[in-house]
């Protein structure tokens, strides 16, 4: 019979029921696990540490990475999860990794808050680190970081994946869009080709060549480009989220585009040199 090799073994999956032969439980563990089991992604966020968990030897928190990366020794092997609309258990696990600690260009992007997973203690990091980054102008980037800026481009990616997970959203799209036609400068016939094209990338695509069209053929109504685009009332309603709001429940473009924000110095994820409150 053919003898497998250590890598061979390492690479096998393993039968769930082997991870917990490798784990000693305790009874502060048990306590913890029961919280978790209890509260909301945002209640055990409260409580939870900000920080890598060592992966090796086999723990609780290996066995929870299981679902995306087989045998996981560090964070590293599940950094690419980390901006994965699924992935609350790889932000948790590996709070680091994934950036929640991190004023600007976090690797979990639009899900480095509480809601998905970051710990609160890491979120209340960012506050610090911004507010202190006077160097970080208090001023909204230009138009063309939009479409050149690999990170943004990932967030936005980020926020239409989110909204295209909702059963309903193109139901909510129209009916919106059918009440409010004049708002959004379009005629009766447009309400479907609006709708489509927003919720199918089509929208997002056309900013990242430099279009700022609602739809193609549907310009916005106030010409807006980059964050005065992002961030106006059409494009809010239109995603059903204000990328402005900083309550943890995604990270915010506030960094990004601080005057649209109307950001102040102590505000949450502002740069520390805006106005004083």
């Amino acid at each position: 019979e053919h003898n497998k090799s250590a890598v061979e073994e390492s690479l096998a999956p393993r039968n769930p029921a082997w991870w917990f032969t490798q784990i000693h439980p305790n009874f502060s563990e048990y306590l913890r696990l029961k919280h978790i089991a209890a509260g909301t992604v945002e209640d055990v966020m409260e409580s939870a540490v900000c920080k890598d968990f060592d992966l090796s030897p086999p723990s609780a928190q290996t066995f929870a990475l299981e679902q995306y990366v087989k045998n996981a020794t560090s964070c590293k092997n599940v950094s690419r999860w980390c901006g994965s609309l699924e992935a609350v258990p790889v932000r948790a696990i590996c709070s680091l990794t994934c950036g929640c600690q991190l004023g600007l260009e976090p690797p979990a992007g639009f899900y480095a808050a509480e809601h998905y997973g970051c710990p609160a203690t890491c979120v209340q990091g960012v506050d610090v680190t911004l507010t202190r980054n006077t160097d970080l102008a208090c001023a909204d980037s230009p138009v063309e970081s939009f479409y050149n800026n690999k990170w943004l481009i990932g967030y936005f990616k980020q926020v239409f994946h989110k909204l295209r997970s909702r059963p309903d959203t193109f139901e909510a799209l129209v009916h919106t869009l059918e009440l409010y036609p004049v708002f959004f400068g379009i005629k009766p016939d447009q309400v479907a080709n609006l709708a489509w094209s927003f919720l199918n990338g089509t929208t997002l695509a056309g900013t990242l060549r430099g279009d700022w069209s609602l739809a193609p053929g549907i310009p916005h109504p106030t010409l807006a480009r980059g964050c005065d685009f992002w961030l106006s009332d059409r494009i809010r309603i239109l995603l059903q989220v204000d990328l402005c709001e900083a309550k943890g429940r995604f990270r915010s473009l506030r960094p990004i585009c601080p005057q649209k924000c109307d950001c102040r110095r102590g505000y949450r994820e502002c740069p520390g040199s805006c106005p004083q409150i």
